[in-house]
């Protein structure tokens, strides 16, 4: 199973879990990147003496008669067994000291043995809650013996437990590296330090963050995501003052009616009053000709405005554009605005709550997003959007019954919007993958397949049948879905990542793969998608220096902690690696 992490804004609504990339590159996932350590070489004996691993069913000391010791060494392990019986005892206090008198007397020349008794004593002070002590300990069994995992897994575990997270990284990097990936538990620390580190990591990145907007393709799928959002109906007038109104992207000119005949005062769409050189009239204007870097300035000038007939629009408009610039605590004001007031028109009230609740969920308040669904309910139970995104925050948390459920009622309401459709059939999808069941997997292609049949020109609808379709390992069908999704809509990046690491995992053609993902950053230079993939091919190729690069630009591109803390975790693990390998004294393999 793949790591669960927070989603981007993009993500939470329309894509894949990012640690999949783990998957179609062929690491393991508990370390993420370092899983590319897959070494054709007999492993080296470590030359661990006996040592005391867990605690054992209690035992009395000194009920066996022990054999009189005569050299210094036996003496030592004499003390060290001793030691042993107060350790599975419970007794670590009695343990240490044994263990300590067995170092005393211990030739330094035994550097094995010492090694053990320093690695023993560490392991009963790590009962004892002394993580310093542990951390010495260990330091000095590592230093007699390099490649002792069982010290090294002991002091990664006590550098976690005082906070020095790069330190634990290192060595539980080290100690799985020579174990081959054999041993779960420590793949399971690994795998839980790299998450905290890049947590760590993310809250300083996020906060010294200047925002930036997205780019265009970014812009126009988030807002693709909605169904009845009241700014993609404002774009649907042709003319600021003529009053006509046309069809874009499952939008109907209904809802441009609906807002543009409110008759509540100071909470319409354009208004009547409203004339081509408002600020709001112009921030549309702007984000029909895809000019969006005033948009929130203007908003900011409407909002202004004494008795502005446009008020709650700017708001929501704002509101959403901080959203997708990272600027959560600025959108989540703009819409709590809204979602508290009685005044608002109810369209632009539920949608504001939708988009609150995706502020939640990156911020993993769980139980409170879903709240917000409740109360959208309550303000109009009819509103296909509301289903369709909380069916997205269902499947996050692997409740597929909830989230088929509101896919349905979604796909009720409107009947015309084809991203319900696509996306319940991958909720389908990803049942028969999480509980393999090959039934569930036979019913999403089939209702791919009608996806396709009904939205013949939807992209998303290829797009989303050939990831399906790789998953099951059918690559020569999915490639050819995924050419015929990049027909529909060449500008959109995440075809052609998707296609590379199409091509990589099922032909393990890296080349190949890399050029594709380039091509998605030409196509939009600004897809942090496609520099994290391309760093995570990169490690996979042994070219840690182009996937620090690509890791770096894609934390600078990307718009939410949640995210860069994912990101800081991939840079951390390829980071450590090298200095692994160089503590080591070994190269870094290829897998090309």
């Amino acid at each position: 199973m793949a790591t669960k992490v927070k989603l981007t804004l993009q993500e939470w609504t329309e894509g894949w879990t990012k640690w999949d990339i783990a998957l179609y590159v062929g690491a393991p996932v508990a370390l993420g990147l370092a899983g590319v350590w897959f070494y054709k070489r007999n492993k080296a004996k470590s030359g661990q003496g006996e040592d005391v691993d867990s605690k054992q069913a209690p035992s009395s000391v000194g009920t066996v008669e022990d054999k009189p010791a005569e050299t210094p060494l036996e003496k030592a392990q004499a003390a060290k067994g001793k030691g042993n019986k107060y350790f599975k005892g419970g007794k670590y206090a009695q343990a240490v000291n044994c263990y300590t008198e067995a170092i005393n007397l211990c030739p330094s020349d035994q550097v094995t043995d010492l090694s053990t008794f320093y690695q023993n004593r560490a392991a009963a002070m790590e009962y004892m809650s002394n993580y310093d002590g542990v951390i010495q300990d260990c330091t000095k069994a590592i230093e007699l013996n390099k490649r002792y995992t069982k010290a090294l897994s002991r002091r990664a575990k006590a550098y976690q437990q005082v906070g020095k997270l790069r330190d634990s990284l290192e060595d539980i990097t080290t100690a799985c590296i020579l174990e081959g990936f054999s041993n779960q538990t420590n793949l399971q620390l690994a795998d839980q330090v790299l998450k905290d580190l890049g947590k760590n990591c993310a809250k300083e990145s996020f906060k010294n963050k200047k925002p930036s907007l997205p780019s265009k393709f970014f812009i126009k799928n988030y807002f693709s995501g909605f169904s009845a959002d009241p700014i993609s109906a404002m774009k649907l007038k042709t003319n600021l003052t003529d009053g006509k109104t046309g069809e874009v992207d499952g939008i109907s000119s209904s809802t441009t009616e609906d807002l543009n005949n409110a008759n509540t005062p100071n909470h319409t769409g354009l208004s009547n009053g409203v004339t081509e050189h408002s600020p709001f009239a112009q921030a549309i204007e702007n984000l029909k000709q895809e000019e969006y870097d005033q948009i929130m300035s203007l908003c900011s000038e409407e909002i202004g405005l004494t008795n502005s007939k446009n008020l709650d629009m700017a708001l929501l408009l704002r509101g959403t554009f901080y959203l997708m610039c990272g600027q959560l605590d600025q959108a989540q004001a703009d819409f709590e605005t809204l979602a508290s007031s009685t005044d608002v028109d109810k369209k632009i009230k539920v949608n504001a709550i939708i988009k609150q609740s995706s502020i939640l969920l990156q911020k993993e308040k769980i139980a409170e997003a879903f709240e917000n669904f409740d109360q959208a309910i309550q303000v109009d139970s009819q509103n296909s959007d509301i289903y369709h995104h909380r069916a997205h925050q269902y499947l996050l948390v692997d409740k597929f019954e909830q989230a088929l459920n509101d896919f349905d009622q979604s796909i009720k309401l409107n009947p015309s919007f084809p991203t319900s459709y696509v996306q319940r059939a991958h909720a389908v999808h990803k049942t028969g993958i999480v509980y393999q069941k090959l039934s569930a997997l036979e019913e999403a292609s089939k209702l791919f397949a009608e996806v396709i049949q009904k939205f013949p020109n939807y992209s998303d609808g290829y797009l989303m049948y050939a990831q399906s379709l790789a998953d099951q390992g059918k690559f020569d069908d999915g490639f050819k879905y995924f050419n015929k999704a990049a027909e529909l809509e060449p500008d959109n990046p995440n075809i052609y990542v998707h296609k590379g690491l199409l091509l990589v995992q099922w032909k393990s053609q890296l080349e190949e793969g890399c050029k594709l993902v380039k091509k998605a950053i030409q196509v939009d230079p600004k897809c942090e998608y496609a520099y994290e993939v391309l760093g995570t091919i990169d490690v996979q190729r042994g070219n840690m220096v182009n996937a620090l690069e690509s890791f770096n630009t894609a934390i600078s591109l990307s718009r939410s902690e949640g995210e860069m803390a994912h990101l800081h975790s991939l840079l951390n693990a390829a980071q450590v690696q090298v200095t692994v390998a160089h503590n080591l004294g070994i190269d870094i393999p290829s897998v090309g």
